[in-house]
C-alpha cells in the first residue's frame, strides 16, 4: 500500500497574497506538523487501513520548493487487503455529484491528471503521457499485468460520473483522468493523496528505490576562456527544505528499525585510526565489530547461544561498544530479565565473487550461538580448512556432485527399480552435466534385478552381471524418457538394442495406454454397471451409445461431491478399455489424477503451457508420438474441469483440432468433463471475482458445445433424512441466510469446541501409531497457506521421533541479481507451490508431493509416507492412488519461482511438504474417513467451504473449528453458477 500525499495549496490556502519564498518558515511548519498528524493516521495496530506492521516515509521538495511525502505501508496478513476489498481501499472514479456533491468536488479539485496532457504540462514524453493517461475504461477492478492492479473506470455509458475542472476554461473531465485515491482521506486532508496498491516485489521495489532517490540532481559545464572543461554537480534548495533543515525536521521516518550488523573473515575488520595512532593501536576497543563482539557475547550468555546472528538487535542494544540486554521491550517468554523489541537486523551483503567471505556470510544465517570463527567451520566435530567446505558439508551449496551422491545413496538401499526411476528424475528434472557418467559408475546397480532374475530362471547363482542387463536397464530408461518426450541419446547415454514392442507398436505412450487387461476391465464392467442409480444410468447409457457409434460429442457431467462421479467415469473408463480402445484420464489436479487408473494432470497429458494464453496452443508437434496418441484415442474424460483456466482448455481444443485434422472440438474426440461449479474456481493471481469468472471454462466458446448432465443423488454422506446434503448443496449454492456479520450459523452437531489448535490436532490425530491408517484416511483442511504451515510445524513437534532438517539449495537465476537478493531473503521466500526452505522431517511422517515428477504414479498432490531419510533421497511410500503401497525415491530438483513473484528464485530442494494439514485447494478430489476443518481465519474464495465440508465420506466424521464462535464466511460468486 502506497501513499504520496501532496500539499501544493498550503502557502496559497494559508497565505493567498504571498508566494512560496514569503514565508517558509511557517510553510515548514505547517508541513510537518500535517506530516506528523498524516503518519500517525496510517501507521500502528490502529491506522486507518488496518495494523501497520512496518512503513517507509520520504520528504521529497518539488523544483519550485513545495514538499511532499511518499508513505510506503506493510499491513499484517489480516488487514492485508484482497482482491475483492480493492474497491473499498482505493477508488479511480468520480463520485455522484448528488449522493456525494463534497468527494465529487474534491476529486475534481485535486486527484485529476491534466487535462490535458501536453509538452507543457511536463508529463509528455515521446508523443504520450508517461503517466499513461488518460487510462482505458474499465467495468471492474482486476489484477494488471504490470504489478498494479486495474481500477475500475466506468464510463458514462457504464454508469459512470463526468465533472468539469475549474480554471480558465470549463473542460469537461471523465473518469480517464483521475488519478487513485481513497475518498476517505481525500475528504480528511483536502489535498492531492495518490493511494495505490502494490501487488508484487516489482512494484514495492520501485517505490522504495523511487522514495529514496532523494532530491534531483543535475551535472552542467562551465567552459572557460582557457578552454578547459569543469563539470559540477549540484541540487536545488528551496527557502522550505532550508528552514526545514535548521529546524531538524525529520525527511525520513521508518518502523522497525534496522540494525546494520558487520561482516568480516578473522583479523580482516576495518579499523580507524585518529589522531595518534601508537597510543590507539592499543587501545583494545578498536578491533572490536557487532560480529567480534556477538560471538563474545555466545561465549558469556547463555541466552545468546540460541540466536542467529541477525537475531540479535531483537534482544539486545549495541551501547558502548558491546551487546547489552534490552531493559524495555516485550517480555521474553520463559526467560525472566529479557525483553524483545521489533527491530530488524541486517548483515552487509556481500557478492558470492568475494569467496570465503560470502560463505562465511552464509553460515552465520544457518549457525546458531558461534562462539569463534572456527566453531563456524566445525562440523560433526571437525574443524574444515574453509569456511566453503563447512557450507557444502552442512548441505548448504549445490554442486555437480550431488547428483552422485543422491545416486549413492539410492545404491545403499538395493532397489534397483526405484533407483531407476530415480535416475530419470534427476535427468529430466535436474540439470545433470554428465549423464554418461553417472551412468558408467551405478548402472550395475539398476541392473541388479534383472541379474536376479535371470539367475532364478537359469538356477544358476554364479551368473555375473554383463551387457545384457545392462541393455535391459537402458531399455526401461528408454521407456520412461520417452513419455517426457525424450531419448537416452538426448542424455548421451547409450542406444537399447532390446527394443519395447507389443503387437508392433513402438509408440511408448500408445503402448501404455493399451497395456490394460481387457478381461479384467470387462469383469469391472459386467460387475459395476449393475450398482449404478438412475442419473449414473443415464449418463453411462448416453455415453456407450456414442462409443458405439463413434460419435464426437462433449458431455459435462455436474456432480456435486459425493454423487459417485469417480465410480462413474472409472466404469467408463472400463468399458472403453475393455474393447482395446484407448481411453485419456486427466484431470485439472493431481489428486484427483490419481484416482483414475491411468489419471494425469491435464497439464502433464496435454503439455499445457504454465502460463496461459488467449491464442495459446500446447507444447505438442503435430508429428510426435504423443499426437500419434491422440489420433488413435477413442475417449477422454477430464476430471475437476472448473478448475482449470479457460485459455488452458481452449489451447487443448486448438491442438487437438490440429493433431486430428478435424475442425470439431477436442478434434472430433468424445470427451466428458466433469465437475462441480461450487467448488473451487481457477486461481488467478491477485485476482478479483470478475477475473476468476472470465477465467472460468463457462466463459469459454467451447460451452456451448457441451451436453449437460446432472448427478444430485449423494452416495458418501447420508444421514437418515438426507438434511446434510441439502445442506452441503444450500452452502455451494449461497442459500443460507445470513446474519448480521455476512457470515452463516454452522449446525452445531458439527462444530468442535475446543481450546486451540493442540486441542484440535489431539481430536483429529488421537495416536500417531499405524501412520499408514492414519494418514490415509485424516486430515486438517484449512483455507491459507501460512495455517497449513504452522499446524504441520506443530504436528511434526508432537510426532514421535528423531527429525532430519533438510536446507534448500537458493540462488538467482540471473547473475548480475545475485547482491539485489541476499541469501536470506531468498530463504524466507514461501509461496504457494514452492517447497520450503527449511524442511522438517521425521520416520513415519506424511508428506504431500508438489510437482509431477513421474506421472501417473507421481503426480502433484499424491501422498506418502517417511521411510527413510538419507543425506540427498528421501525414500517414501505412496498412501494414496491406484499406485498405493509402492516405494519410491525422492530427490532434490530445480524449482524456478514463477515469473508472476517478480523474484528471479532458484531452490532445489526436495519436491515436498508435511502434510499432517493441507490446504483445501489441495485436498479437493479426496474424499477421507475424518476430517477437520480448521478455520482459525475464514475461507477467502469462491466453492472453499463447501469443498472442506464435503470431503469427509460421513457427516459425523466431519468437524469444524470456528475461531471464537459458531459462525463464518461462505464466499460464493453466483454468476458462476
Amino acid at each position: 500500500m502506497t501513499c504520496n500525499p501532496k500539499w501544493p495549496e498550503i502557502s496559497n490556502n494559508l497565505f493567498p497574497h504571498q508566494s512560496e519564498n514569503d514565508r517558509p518558515d511557517l510553510i515548514a511548519r505547517v508541513f510537518e506538523l500535517k506530516k506528523t498528524v498524516f503518519i500517525k493516521y496510517l501507521t500502528g495496530s490502529e491506522g486507518f487501513f488496518g495494523n501497520c506492521i512496518a512503513h517507509v516515509v520520504c520528504v521529497e521538495y518539488q523544483n519550485r520548493g513545495l514538499p511532499h511525502i511518499h508513505c510506503l505501508l506493510w499491513l499484517d496478513e489480516a488487514s492485508k487487503p484482497r482482491p475483492q476489498d480493492y474497491d473499498r481501499f482505493v477508488q479511480a472514479e468520480i463520485p455522484d455529484p448528488d449522493e456525494d456533491p463534497e468527494g465529487h468536488r474534491l476529486v475534481l479539485k485535486h486527484m485529476i491528471h491534466g487535462p490535458y496532457c501536453s509538452t507543457a504540462t511536463g508529463c509528455w514524453k515521446n508523443g504520450a503521457c508517461r503517466h499513461r493517461y488518460p487510462r482505458s475504461y474499465a467495468p471492474y477492478t482486476r489484477c494488471g499485468d504490470d504489478s498494479y492492479p486495474i481500477y475500475r473506470r466506468r464510463s458514462p455509458e457504464m454508469g459512470g460520473f463526468e465533472g468539469h475542472q475549474e480554471g480558465r476554461q470549463r473542460r469537461p473531465v471523465t473518469n480517464q483522468w483521475v488519478v487513485p485515491h481513497n475518498l476517505y482521506l481525500l475528504k480528511t486532508f483536502d489535498c492531492h493523496i495518490n493511494v495505490e496498491i502494490c501487488c508484487s516485489i516489482k512494484s514495492i521495489k520501485y517505490v522504495i528505490k523511487y522514495a529514496m532517490k532523494g532530491s534531483d540532481q543535475a551535472t552542467y559545464a562551465l567552459r572557460t576562456n582557457d578552454e578547459i572543461t569543469e563539470y559540477l554537480t549540484g541540487r536545488y534548495i528551496g527557502p522550505s527544505e532550508a528552514v526545514a533543515s535548521i529546524l531538524g525536521f525529520s525527511v525520513h521516518d521508518r518502523k522497525p528499525a534496522v540494525i546494520r550488523l558487520g561482516v568480516h573473515l578473522p583479523n580482516e575488520q576495518q579499523v580507524f585510526f585518529a589522531g595518534n595512532v601508537h597510543e590507539q593501536r592499543n587501545n583494545p576497543n578498536m578491533a572490536k565489530t557487532t560480529l567480534t563482539e556477538f560471538m563474545d557475547l555466545c561465549r558469556r550468555d547463555h541466552f545468546a547461544k540460541t540466536l542467529l546472528y541477525v537475531d540479535v538487535p531483537r534482544f539486545y542494544t549495541w551501547t558502548k561498544e558491546r551487546w547489552q540486554r534490552r531493559k524495555q521491550g516485550r517480555p521474553v517468554e520463559g526467560n525472566p530479565g529479557m525483553f524483545e523489541d521489533d527491530i530488524l537486523g541486517r548483515v552487509y551483503t556481500v557478492s558470492p565473487r568475494t569467496g570465503d567471505l560470502y560463505y562465511f556470510r552464509l553460515l552465520l544465517h544457518h549457525v546458531r550461538g558461534p562462539t569463534s570463527f572456527e566453531v563456524l567451520r566445525t562440523c560433526d566435530n571437525v574443524i574444515l580448512p574453509t569456511f566453503k567446505d563447512a557450507c557444502r558439508e552442512m548441505g548448504l551449496l549445490q554442486g555437480d556432485a550431488v547428483w552422485r551422491e543422491t545416486l549413492e545413496d539410492a545404491e545403499r538401499t538395493r532397489l534397483p527399480r526405484p533407483m531407476r526411476d530415480l535416475f530419470v528424475v534427476l535427468l529430466t528434472q535436474s540439470e545433470v552435466d554428465n549423464p554418461l557418467d553417472l551412468w558408467e559408475h551405478f548402472k550395475d546397480a539398476m541392473a541388479e534385478d534383472y541379474l536376479l532374475a535371470h539367475r532364478r530362471s537359469a538356477n544358476d547363482p554364479n551368473i555375473a552381471i554383463n551387457e545384457r542387463h545392462h541393455d535391459l536397464a537402458l531399455s526401461y530408461l528408454q521407456q520412461k524418457l520417452q513419455l517426457s518426450n525424450r531419448t537416452v541419446a538426448h542424455f548421451h547415454l547409450p542406444t537399447p538394442t532390446t527394443v519395447l514392442h507389443h503387437e508392433g507398436i513402438a509408440n511408448i505412450h500408445l503402448l501404455r495406454e493399451l497395456q490394460y487387461d481387457t478381461e479384467e476391465q470387462q469383469r469391472i464392467v459386467d460387475e459395476r454397471q449393475l450398482l449404478l442409480n438412475d442419473e449414473q444410468r443415464v449418463v453411462y447409457d448416453f455415453a456407450c451409445g456414442c462409443i458405439r457409434t463413434n460419435q464426437s460429442s462433449m458431455i459435462f457431467i455436474d456432480a456435486p461431491g459425493g454423487t459417485g462421479k469417480t465410480f462413474l467415469i472409472n466404469l467408463i473408463l472400463s468399458k472403453v478399455r475393455a474393447s482395446g480402445e484407448v481411453a485419456l484420464a486427466v484431470a485439472s489436479s493431481g489428486i484427483a489424477a490419481t484416482l483414475m487408473p491411468g489419471g494425469r494432470t491435464a497439464h502433464s497429458r496435454f503439455q499445457i503451457p504454465l502460463t496461459p494464453r488467449e491464442d495459446g496452443v500446447c507444447n505438442i508437434d503435430k508429428n510426435s508420438t504423443i499426437a500419434d496418441l491422440f489420433r488413435s484415442t477413442k475417449l477422454i474424460v477430464w476430471d475437476g474441469c472448473p478448475m482449470i483456466r479457460r485459455e488452458s482448455f481452449e489451447s487443448v481444443d486448438r491442438t487437438l483440432r490440429d493433431v486430428c485434422d478435424k475442425d470439431e472440438p477436442f478434434g472430433g474426440i468424445l470427451t466428458i468433463c466433469c465437475g462441480d461449479f461450487r467448488q473451487l474456481l481457477p486461481v488467478v493471481k491477485r485476482g478479483c471475482d470478475a477475473d476468476v469468472e472470465n477465467a472460468c471454462i463457462k466463459k469459454s466458446y467451447l460451452w456451448q458445445s457441451f451436453g449437460m448432465f446432472h448427478l444430485r443423488t449423494n452416495m458418501r454422506l447420508t444421514d437418515g433424512s438426507g438434511q446434510f446434503s441439502r445442506f452441503l448443496l444450500d452452502i455451494g449454492e449461497d442459500r443460507i441466510e445470513k446474519n448480521a456479520d455476512d457470515e452463516i450459523d454452522l449446525p452445531e452437531d458439527i462444530l468442535l469446541t475446543a481450546s486451540g489448535l493442540d486441542e484440535c490436532i489431539d481430536t483429529i490425530y488421537p495416536s500417531f501409531a499405524n501412520p499408514m491408517e492414519v494418514f490415509s484416511a485424516r486430515s486438517i483442511l484449512v483455507p491459507l497457506n501460512e495455517m497449513m504451515r504452522n499446524i504441520n510445524s506443530r504436528c511434526i513437534t508432537r510426532f514421535p521421533g528423531a527429525s532430519k532438517e533438510y536446507a534448500a539449495f537458493n540462488s538467482v537465476t540471473e547473475g548480475t541479481n545475485a547482491t539485489h537478493f541476499p541469501t536470506e531473503f531468498l530463504d524466507s521466500v514461501e509461496v504457494s507451490g514452492l517447497p520450503p526452505h527449511n524442511l522438517e522431517l521425521k520416520k513415519g511422517s506424511p508428506i504431500i508431493l508438489m510437482r509431477n515428477l513421474d506421472p501417473p504414479k507421481l503426480c502433484n498432490g499424491t501422498c506418502m509416507i517417511v521411510e527413510d531419510m538419507l543425506r540427498n533421497i528421501i525414500v517414501a511410500r505412496i498412501i494414496s492412488s491406484t499406485f498405493e503401497g509402492e516405494t519410491v525415491m525422492l530427490p532434490r530438483i530445480r524449482i524456478n519461482l514463477s515469473e508472476a513473484e517478480d523474484i528471479p528464485l532458484q531452490r532445489c530442494q526436495f519436491p515436498i511438504q508435511s502434510c499432517f494439514a493441507m490446504t483445501i485447494h489441495k485436498a479437493q478430489g479426496q474424499t477421507m474417513e475424518n476430517v477437520l476443518v480448521y478455520l482459525e481465519k475464514p475461507v477467502f474464495q469462491h466453492g472453499q467451504l463447501y469443498v472442506a465440508l464435503s470431503r469427509g465420506k460421513r457427516k459425523e466424521n466431519v468437524r469444524v473449528y470456528v475461531n471464537g464462535g459458531s459462525s463464518t464466511k461462505n464466499i460464493v460468486i453466483r454468476s458462476v453458477l
